[in-house]
């Protein structure tokens, strides 16, 4: 029991850090949200008359003016967008905009929406990689310290590289990697806000109610984020796990499942399940099992195998803590 608790307590520490990660992502979509409404409230009080703001009034072509202005708009943006290495999409559409020598009202607007998109994307996608990079590192080295101690086998670790760590949080599980997510949900954000603002021009509503759809949209948006954070890290912290498992040459490994009110019939199910290592899939065989999934693993070690000795490469020391673990055997 004591050594389950260990574990669970490891993904639980995993899980308290994506929730702090949450709070850095939600203020970059939050700065984008404000961006986006102080964007659609100029658009009113620069198009909108006494009957609101028709779909008519939007589609109407900026003046030579307006153009020119959004023309500077467009090299700001062209410059944030190879500072920030913005997709290519995004980078052809400001290009393509910049040559228009017509450009109606609402194509500048969705050219600024797809902007706004496009940075808080960038920086999401900036933020999580170094994020579930440091989350590899401590969950594979905290794997292999509570490996080692279960076991009583002390012996050298080799970091792990930077390239490593790269190619274990940019592998795709699900058919897709963190990033690609991070994409998809831009691409969902985009359509839904021009959906959203071209209903309400259709409809003539007024700028209070345009702001409203576009709120809900990042609260969509929000959410989505949250559960990204928290499954990719999940996710990583059992990459790491079963990787740190083979490094140790661990042939088996023990589900464990969180029980309380909240756990999920199949991580019921799948709790104390044994499974060889060389069968491990994550996702099906190993969690994380579903969004918000707080299943982990245990090395399956039976009693009689643990090291009663110490020999020329392992040292059995019951009570050392992480830290001496790492200063003395982390290389």
């Amino acid at each position: 029991m004591y050594w389950n608790d260990r574990f669970l307590q490891t993904k639980e520490d995993g899980l308290s850090d994506a929730l702090q990660e949450f709070k850095k992502l939600n203020s970059i979509t939050q700065y984008a949200l404000e961006k986006q409404l102080s964007q659609i409230q100029a658009f009113y009080q620069k198009y909108a008359n006494t009957n609101g703001l028709s779909l008519q009034d939007a589609k109407k072509q900026l003046t030579d003016r307006e153009l020119k202005a959004f023309k500077l708009t467009l090299k700001e943006y062209t410059k944030l967008a190879q500072q920030k290495n913005l997709s290519n999409k995004q980078i052809k559409l400001l290009d393509n905009a910049s040559i228009r020598s017509r450009l109606s009202r609402i194509e500048a607007l969705w050219v600024h929406t797809q902007q706004f998109a496009e940075e808080m994307a960038a920086d999401i996608n900036a933020e999580m990689t170094t994020f579930l990079s440091k989350q590899y590192q401590s969950s594979y080295y905290q794997a292999a310290y509570n490996t080692q101690s279960l076991m009583g086998n002390y012996q050298t670790f080799r970091q792990v590289p930077k390239k490593q760590v790269l190619a274990a949080i940019q592998e795709p599980w699900n058919a897709l990697n963190y990033s690609e997510r991070i994409w998809r949900q831009r691409d969902t954000l985009i359509i839904k806000l021009q959906q959203e603002i071209t209903r309400s021009f259709i409809a003539q509503e007024a700028s209070e109610r345009t702001t409203e759809r576009i709120s809900q949209a990042f609260n969509t948006q929000t959410s989505n984020v949250r559960r990204l954070v928290e499954t990719e890290t999940a996710y990583i912290q059992e990459k790491a796990l079963v990787n740190s498992f083979t490094e140790l040459n661990v042939k088996q490994y023990q589900i464990l499942a969180t029980l309380d009110k909240h756990t999920s019939s199949t991580c019921r199910h799948l709790d104390k399940k044994v499974v060889n290592v060389s069968d491990c899939k994550l996702g099906v065989t190993a969690p994380p099992f579903h969004p918000y999934c707080r299943s982990t693993m245990i090395p399956y070690v039976k009693i009689n195998e643990r090291a009663s000795r110490p020999d020329t490469k392992t040292e059995y020391i019951p009570d050392m803590n992480y830290q001496e673990w790492e200063d003395k055997y982390l290389k």
